[in-house]
C-alpha cells in the first residue's frame, strides 16, 4: 500500500474540485456516486457520475431536485446572467435526468429515495 497521496480523478474537470487523497481516502463524491447508483438499483456508477457532471456543465437548474414531480419543467441556466431557457429533451431522457438529480439530491440530504 502507498503512503502517497494521489491526485482524485476530478482534476479531469478543467482542474475544477481536484484535490488530493490520503492513502485508502474515498473521495467524497465517488462516494456520492455509488450512493446514488445503489438508489436506482444500477452498478452504474460511471454513469451516475457522467449524468450528474453535464448536469452541473450545462447548469441544469432544477430547485425542485427531491420532489419527484415527473412533469416538473427544468432549465438551462444561460451564462453570464442571462436567464434560463427550457432544457429541450426528449421524454424519456428529461425523465431519466429527473430521476437521478431526485436521487442525488435525497442522498445528499440523507433521505431515502423512493
Amino acid at each position: 500500500m502507498t503512503t502517497d497521496r494521489i491526485l482524485c480523478a476530478h482534476a479531469d474537470q478543467h482542474g475544477e474540485g481536484a484535490h488530493w487523497l490520503a492513502p485508502g481516502e474515498v473521495c467524497a463524491d465517488v462516494e456520492h456516486y455509488r450512493q446514488v447508483a445503489a438508489v436506482l438499483d444500477t452498478g452504474a456508477v460511471d454513469l451516475v457520475r457522467l449524468v450528474l457532471g453535464l448536469a452541473a456543465e450545462l447548469d441544469v437548474y432544477d430547485p425542485d431536485a427531491g420532489e419527484f414531480d415527473e412533469n416538473r419543467p427544468m432549465y438551462r441556466d444561460l451564462d453570464g446572467g442571462a436567464g434560463l431557457v427550457p432544457l429541450h429533451l426528449d421524454e424519456v431522457d428529461l425523465a431519466t435526468l429527473r430521476e437521478v438529480l431526485d436521487c442525488a439530491a435525497d442522498v445528499r440530504r440523507g433521505a431515502d429515495a423512493p
